[in-house]
């Protein structure tokens, strides 16, 4: 406490907020205060009025009584030039970033002006060298902070202020020429300079393609001229796409779901900022397995069915998959592959496609359906659409090209409707551009059903291999059991084997409930007849099991 009663800055702003109604307004108080005006000008280096006013300002932000600009400048009786020539220093420490301004009522217009933590601290340590904020060393940095300065600042500033304010926030990294050329491009609106800084911010993070609508709605609180951007690239008046900056995706169709930026600011970007290898890879639609979280299992299937995904594995490895990116480019082809795995319950589709990923040191993006669809009209569409964003954002973060794995895929592959609800509309437009997405699919596809009836035959083209997954035969079964059950006799297996058309996914219930009992019963138990019994359970839980309902009458 003695240091900040030692301390004349704190002093001086201290005296100014508690004498701010008669400053101005009675002599005998401003000649009691000329010291105090002299320290905080010299301070900020301001002219003593403008001192007035950043003293108070910061006393109150201090003490939790924050207060807008106009409405100190009226308090403290200052004529309409004190309080012009107060804006102009306003508005060079907003360029400083020592500022922040926010609207705490909705439809005030008096802005409330907050200093930054900084400067708050410059103050309370009486260290005029910490108003010097420093500037990022790299663009990397500089992007990040103008992302924070953004997110800081949405829903905050009134209408009038938000895109000045933001970009002259951006001021201090000028010494970034990309940044540089942005803000003092002549053929830019704020508001094309605003989007476009944003936009670059969401590359730094790999989203080359973007959803400008999406980014629009984001940004656009408060802030009702962006809403007339799109209207503007449209008609040609905008100078993000008629010079260039960005660019539909897709040049034959006005899609702004699907936007980037040039090349040339891309590659400025990819250039000049260096990227964190280790940042994790989320996704809002996908759950995400790296390899290192998959357990490593051993699988058996029919000889059959064992040659083809011995030749599904080896050209997923490494060296064969860059091999085949390589000729299918080389003919003119799109370089994916796309599989189907079908086949009854249990039979290993799935675990197949984590083995694969485990061995060959790839990530999963497993599709949760679920969350894909939505009970909002058109929202469905673009989720689906979002998941091969996802993808496509995933190939570039991981150095191997990940797996995309729609399991179940007939809950979203199934056979088109006829269109009688809305329903029936949104599951035919999901699957429309599900078959667009496949066309030009550039990866690894894997899509699993246990009812390959009910797949569109519209999907069989986009499906490179289809790979029908078998039932066990007795020998697999056998080889299956005896993995699990080393600890029992090879004639017990072969008959429960030989007796019974068991699943792989059976057997593992089986294995499941075994260890189960092992841990929680007496060991003293015929382990033998319990396998039977859990052998029981899994293929005649649903024989005999309808029941009679009501009254019997003989």
């Amino acid at each position: 406490m003695q240091n900040l009663l030692d301390n004349p800055i704190l002093n001086s702003i201290t005296l100014l907020f508690d004498k701010k109604k008669l400053l101005f307004k009675n002599p005998s108080v401003l000649t009691e205060l000329e010291s105090s005006l002299t320290c905080v000008s010299d301070f900020f280096e301001v002219d003593k009025k403008t001192s007035a006013v950043i003293g108070v300002l910061i006393c109150g932000q201090i003490i939790g009584d924050p207060v807008s600009i106009n409405k100190t400048i009226r308090l403290m009786g200052l004529d309409a030039f004190d309080s012009l020539n107060a804006s102009v220093w306003m508005k060079e420490f907003r360029k400083k970033g020592w500022l922040k301004f926010s609207s705490n009522e909705l439809g005030n217009s008096l802005v409330t002006c907050e200093f930054v933590s900084d400067i708050i601290g410059a103050v309370m340590q009486n260290d005029k060298s910490k108003l010097n904020l420093s500037i990022p060393e790299n663009l990397t940095d500089a992007l990040f902070a103008i992302r924070k300065i953004i997110a800081g600042n949405l829903q905050n500033i009134p209408e009038e202020d938000l895109t000045d304010s933001i970009l002259a926030s951006f001021e201090r990294f000028n010494s970034f020429p990309f940044v540089a050329n942005i803000l003092h491009n002549m053929d830019l609106l704020p508001n094309e300079k605003y989007i476009l800084m944003f936009i670059s911010t969401e590359v730094l993070f790999g989203r080359e393609e973007l959803d400008l609508n999406e980014i629009i709605e984001k940004l656009s609180e408060g802030c009702s001229d962006l809403f007339y951007l799109p209207q503007q690239i449209k008609s040609g008046k905008s100078a993000l796409m008629r010079d260039g900056y960005i660019k539909f995706v897709n040049p034959n169709l006005a899609d702004f779901s699907a936007i980037t930026l040039n090349e040339a600011l891309i590659n400025e970007i990819h250039c000049s900022c260096t990227y964190i290898a280790s940042k994790k890879f989320i996704s809002r639609f996908c759950q995400v397995m790296n390899s290192d979280e998959i357990q490593e299992q051993v699988l058996f299937f029919n000889p059959g069915n064992q040659l083809a995904i011995d030749t599904i594995s080896n050209f997923t490895s490494h060296e064969k998959y860059s091999d085949l990116e390589t000729k299918f480019t080389g003919a003119g082809m799109k370089p994916g592959l796309t599989m189907m795995f079908y086949g009854l319950p249990g039979t290993g589709k799935t675990e197949l496609v984590k083995q694969i990923a485990k061995l060959h040191n790839r990530t999963i993006l497993q599709v949760d359906i679920a969350n894909i669809k939505s009970m909002w009209v058109g929202e469905s569409e673009k989720n689906i659409k979002n998941v091969f964003k996802d993808y496509k954002l995933a190939i570039k973060h991981f150095d191997r090209t990940p797996i995309l794995l729609f399991n179940e895929a007939d809950a979203i592959l199934g056979e088109r409707r006829q269109v009688e609800s809305s329903v029936d509309q949104m599951l035919n437009s999901m699957q429309n551009i599900l078959l667009q997405e496949l066309e030009d699919f550039k990866g690894i596809f894997i899509a699993t059903t246990n009812l390959i009836k009910n797949i569109d035959k519209a999907f069989d083209r986009r499906l490179l291999y289809k790979l029908k997954f078998e039932s066990p035969n007795y020998e697999t079964r056998f080889r299956i059991l005896e993995h699990q059950f080393p600890e029992f006799s090879t004639s017990l297996l072969r008959d429960i084997s030989n007796e019974n058309s068991l699943s792989g996914g059976q057997i593992q219930n089986i294995k499941k409930k075994y260890l189960v009992d092992k841990l929680l019963l007496d060991e003293s138990g015929d382990d033998a007849e319990r396998i039977l019994s859990y052998v029981a359970e899994e293929t005649q839980f649903r024989v005999n099991t309808e029941r009679s309902i009501g009254f019997c009458l003989n």
